[in-house]
């Protein structure tokens, strides 16, 4: 609430909602070679653009993406996203909360749902994500260790376009294989990850942005066993109050819930946006959008 307060206080001081139109959608934008034309969904234009910013955020309730489930009517509990998290204790409290999904949001609704007072927390998820300490081996600040021309040099892949720093490291036989494979071991090591170590490389997976900062009580409770781990996917629910879950050996099992979140990110939709803008690339081959 008062971060919301902020943001209309400041959006009033400097005349923002003096322009603002709601409940407006874009459905396409074309460029005239000169100009932008956005099309709404009642079908009006707006033209003469000489530039469009897409601010429209990757984590909104529209964006949520929940895997289909079959029989999922036929569950009576709580069903929803980790973006409709809310309320946590008279939701969770007695419950019996399966939460799926192993990013960071996964992690904070299982941990929350724990705090709070949950019967049982249950995390079902298919692979697994390097975590990143707050402080390598509790003394380093993470930030530290990366954010520097140093930790950029020591990227694995390194960038497109490195300088002469990052080249030479990138030349020297093996060093950056190893140096990533000590840096992991130090990881699973601070983290006690055991049987949740990722099998994807601890690079790639950064590099890949799925490096997750958990809270430092995370895995102390996955480990005492107070947050319990199930490989696998949910397949389909079996009644009011218990799902079936296929585990990734092939074997099922059954988790009893009352509440089921899905941390499974989101899905942005920029069907409006031309073709030729939503193929582009930057000139380090990430996708823009």
């Amino acid at each position: 609430e008062i971060v919301e307060q902020y943001i209309v206080q400041y959006a009033t001081k400097h005349g923002v909602l003096d322009v603002v139109e709601y409940d407006t959608t874009i459905v396409a934008m074309r460029h005239d070679g000169n100009k932008w034309t956005l099309t709404t969904s009642t079908g009006s234009q707006r033209g003469g653009f000489d530039a469009v910013i897409v601010a429209t955020g990757a984590y909104s309730t529209s964006d949520a993406f929940m895997p289909a489930v079959a029989d999922r009517n036929t569950f009576q509990g709580s069903w929803l996203h980790s973006v409709d998290f809310k309320q946590t204790k008279s939701l969770c409290k007695g419950k019996r909360v399966v939460v799926v999904g192993y990013g960071k949001s996964a992690m904070d609704c299982a941990q929350m749902a724990h705090k709070v007072g949950a019967a049982s927390t249950s995390l079902v998820f298919r692979s697994t994500h390097w975590p990143t300490p707050r402080k390598i081996l509790g003394w380093v600040p993470f930030e530290y260790a990366t954010f520097n021309r140093v930790g950029q040099g020591l990227l694995s892949p390194p960038y497109a376009s490195p300088g002469l720093i990052e080249s030479a490291v990138a030349k020297i036989p093996g060093f950056l294989a190893a140096y990533w494979k000590l840096v992991s071991v130090v990881f699973a090591k601070q983290f006690n990850l055991g049987p949740l170590e990722p099998e994807l490389p601890l690079a790639n997976d950064l590099w890949c942005g799925q490096g997750i900062l958990p809270d430092p009580d995370f895995y102390k409770l996955i480990n005492s066993g107070a947050i319990k781990t199930v490989r696998g996917k949910i397949a389909k629910v079996k009644d009011a109050t218990t799902l079936n879950v296929t585990k990734l050996d092939g074997t099922t099992a059954e988790l009893a819930a009352d509440v089921v979140v899905f941390g499974t990110g989101f899905v942005q939709d920029l069907s409006f946006l031309p073709a030729n803008i939503l193929s582009k690339v930057q000139d380090d081959g990430l996708w823009l959008f």
